[in-house]
């Protein structure tokens, strides 16, 4: 069967781009976008190569048992194996980058990243919906959401996949606003964007069943959006604070 993960996320990482070419006449003059349209689309496709880049560090890492005997396989990106977290990570240290490079103030460059960087994050829920990764524990009818586990066994589980992609739809009407309102310390849209997104993705693995590796009685993801949770909330509060 043909997966459509990669699929779903290319057209998520086309409308980060088509959003990032466009955003300009959407935005009001005083909360102007930090640069010209090519230095944003630039922006979007490093952040995208660098979250792909770490999400497959990530997940070579945590199943390195899979590629000892054949290590160029986890070159094969294609074959599927990403870690959410892991991307995250890369994005954020590819916007870091790419504002150094571009002599760009970074905090701004991220707060006009972070929503195209939510519709990355809704297509990957939408892959994993339609391919059955992150499928939830089981509940007892009728609640729930009648989907596969990994050995194709169908039973009603917590809609993990439908819940995730719908908190981050609910996620970009807020963040819109927020671009159009003044006033705004630059990194603020993006450390509460980022607490909001690890927020979701932390609760959603607490009723996850897919298989995943563990630190302990918890999932590794999970320890890791909640730790970029905080992350994150410390850096909205710093720049909060720091508001002249």
């Amino acid at each position: 069967m043909t997966s459509l993960f990669p699929t779903l996320l290319s057209l998520g990482l086309a409308a980060a781009l088509l959003w990032a070419a466009l955003a300009e006449g959407r935005q009001q003059a005083r909360r102007a976008l930090p640069a010209a349209r090519l230095v944003r689309l630039e922006a979007v496709l490093a952040c995208g190569a660098a979250g792909l880049v770490g999400g497959r560090l990530g997940y070579v890492g945590l199943h390195w048992s899979l590629y000892a005997d054949h290590p160029l396989q986890s070159l094969f990106i294609w074959q599927g194996g990403l870690t959410g977290w892991a991307a995250a990570i890369g994005a954020l240290l590819g916007v870091a980058g790419y504002a150094a490079i571009r002599q760009e103030d970074a905090w701004q460059l991220a707060d006009h990243l972070i929503l195209p960087a939510t519709l990355v994050t809704f297509s990957v829920w939408l892959g994993c919906l339609a391919d059955g990764c992150a499928y939830g524990q089981p509940v007892e009818p009728p609640w729930g959401w009648s989907s596969p586990d990994a050995a194709g066994t169908v039973r009603p589980r917590w809609p993990t996949q439908a819940l995730g992609a719908l908190s981050t739809v609910a996620l970009m009407i807020p963040l819109h606003r927020g671009l159009r309102r003044p006033g705004l310390q630059p990194g603020m849209i993006a450390g509460l964007g980022m607490s909001a997104l690890s927020a979701a993705v932390f609760s959603l693995s607490l009723v996850q069943a897919d298989p995943a590796p563990y630190w302990g009685q918890l999932r590794i993801q999970t320890l890791a959006w909640g730790l970029l949770m905080i992350l994150a909330l410390t850096v909205t509060l710093i720049r909060w604070r720091s508001q002249p």
